[in-house]
């Protein structure tokens, strides 16, 4: 596990990872890790301070 405390400002995307910016009433950044076909799974974090 990474020690995100002592990490700079801006953490590296995993390889493979793609970055987008989806407008839900202001941007959100969210990546495609890729994997299987199938039902995405989807984590959510901090939008409601948003």
């Amino acid at each position: 596990m990474t020690d995100l405390s002592a990490s700079p400002a801006r953490l590296e995307w995993p390889a493979g990872a793609t970055s987008h910016v989806t407008d839900l009433d202001g941007p959100v950044r969210h990546l495609d890790l890729g994997g299987p076909a199938g039902a995405p799974v989807v984590a959510v974090h901090g939008l409601g301070g948003s």
